[in-house]
């Protein structure tokens, strides 16, 4: 065979290079026409100016009270990776980059440890409406749920193949699962509660050793760190956010909690995550189906208050579930790493449900995408081979192309005209004061305008 490869390794290796492939065509529309939505101007990229000194920084561009605590207090990876992109560049459109180039990894990831397509994965994703608009968007929630993802996919392979964790294995999830906490407080939650049921698992198996202890430990304080830091400087891990439990103040700070759900129903969150995950909640509040980057959709409601939900698409989750259904009915008929991803899908769906405001699926985006592992691994076990499957999924896909696609053109971003308030190209600088969060998008960073912007707000 060429280049002493077998047929299968051949194959795998045409998948990969596929997937790749249609991943940089990806990146080339997405550079040309990301989608940047309000929190990208509110404090994403001003923050990413802030950590490259873009545009002057700090220098140029007040931040308002209440957006500087968030810059003192909230994890900063993806504003470091997106900063990263615009100062190398030298355009703000390049900031989807690290989020694609994670996506390639994961998709890498999936086919080397679970033996997953990689072409099937990409079009699986592609079966969601949220997971079409932020993989050309800018806000860091489809990076946090990739790195969770392949923190997901390693520990699918440890508790399957059932051997010793190799030190590489360990650092790799250490690595993903810190990287995700450092993007944004949810993964922090979601990674600490997977780390403790993955420790459940190996002693259910009889596998948690000492050294096993030491490294769920290590990666534990690994993923707490930023957390950690924040208590020790503002006496609140999640700071500036206040955090509540039961109607009790555990941490106080300057931001009051972010609580906004449905006026129906039990108040309890996992409740609406089902309303929300199935949409069943549009029907129910007569919200006018759309999908967007935020799902603000679910503000304009005719009844039952103000709410952001769905997103996956109901169509989407309604196959998916047919497949965990059929996999738990034939549970005996699939291999054990099936098993596992089966086992493991529903334990995240039951602790997802549980989450501070579960019913904002963009939160969640690491659902569909171990979902979608797990969809595409157990329809590959029917040996119809990748046409087959690509049959199977395709209508899928089209609904949800259909269904987000004139929102991602929509909404992508065009350099538009300066504003004459802000436009300035003398030798004295400019001072001007603005009063809306997004207005960052006027400043020096973004227009090279010789003007230094400061905050009119008293918040």
């Amino acid at each position: 065979m060429a280049l002493g490869l077998d047929a299968t390794q051949l194959r795998r290796r045409i998948d990969l290079s596929i997937a790749l492939s249609l991943i940089g065509l990806l990146a080339v529309y997405a550079c040309t026409f990301p989608v940047i939505g309000y929190d990208s101007w509110a404090y994403h990229l001003p923050f990413s100016s802030y950590l490259f000194n873009i545009g002057g920084g700090k220098g140029t561009f007040e931040l308002c009270a209440a957006i500087a605590n968030r810059y003192r207090g909230f994890p900063m990876l993806s504003e470091f990776t997106q900063g990263l992109m615009w100062k190398l560049t030298g355009t703000i459109r390049s900031v989807v980059v690290p989020q694609l180039l994670v996506l390639a990894g994961f998709v890498i990831l999936v086919q080397r440890r679970l033996a997953v397509s990689p072409v099937l994965m990409l079009m699986a994703c592609c079966m969601s409406p949220l997971l079409i608009i932020h993989a050309v968007a800018s806000y860091n929630d489809l990076l946090a749920g990739l790195l969770l993802s392949c923190g997901l996919v390693l520990i699918v392979e440890v508790l399957a193949e059932k051997k010793n964790v190799a030190a590489g294995s360990w650092l790799l999830l250490g690595c993903v699962f810190a990287a995700a906490s450092m993007t944004k407080f949810q993964s922090t939650l979601v990674a600490s509660v997977i780390m403790v049921i993955f420790a459940i698992a190996l002693f259910l198996q009889g596998r948690l050793t000492w050294s096993c202890l030491f490294w769920i430990f290590a990666i534990g304080v690994a993923v707490n760190a930023w957390e950690i830091r924040n208590l020790l400087v503002h006496s609140n891990p999640f700071y500036p956010i206040t955090v509540e439990l039961a109607g009790k103040t555990l941490f106080s700070g300057p931001e009051q909690n972010y609580v906004v759900r449905p006026e129906y129903g039990p108040h309890i969150g996992s409740f609406y995550f089902i309303t929300s995950i199935t949409e069943f909640d549009w029907i129910k509040r007569g919200v006018v189906p759309a999908y967007s980057l935020e799902m603000g959709a679910g503000d304009i409601s005719r009844m039952f208050g103000q709410s952001r939900t769905g997103g996956f698409g109901q169509a989407y989750v309604i196959a998916t579930f047919a497949c965990l259904i059929a996999q738990t009915l034939g549970w005996r008929r699939i291999d054990r790493t099936q098993r596992t991803l089966l086992g493991l899908s529903i334990v995240l769906l039951i602790i997802t449900s549980f989450m501070p405001q579960s019913h904002e699926l963009r939160y969640w985006l690491y659902l569909p995408l171990i979902l979608n592992v797990s969809t595409i691994r157990f329809i590959s076990m029917h040996g119809i081979g990748v046409v087959g499957n690509l049959l199977i999924i395709a209508p899928f896909v089209v609904m949800a192309l259909a269904s987000s696609w004139g929102y991602v053109w929509d909404s992508r971003y065009m350099s538009a005209s300066v504003p004459d308030s802000y436009v300035n190209s003398g030798p004295a600088e400019k001072i001007v004061g603005y009063s809306e969060y997004i207005d960052f998008r006027n400043s020096r960073a973004v227009t090279d305008q010789n003007t230094r912007l400061v905050c009119r707000k008293s918040s």
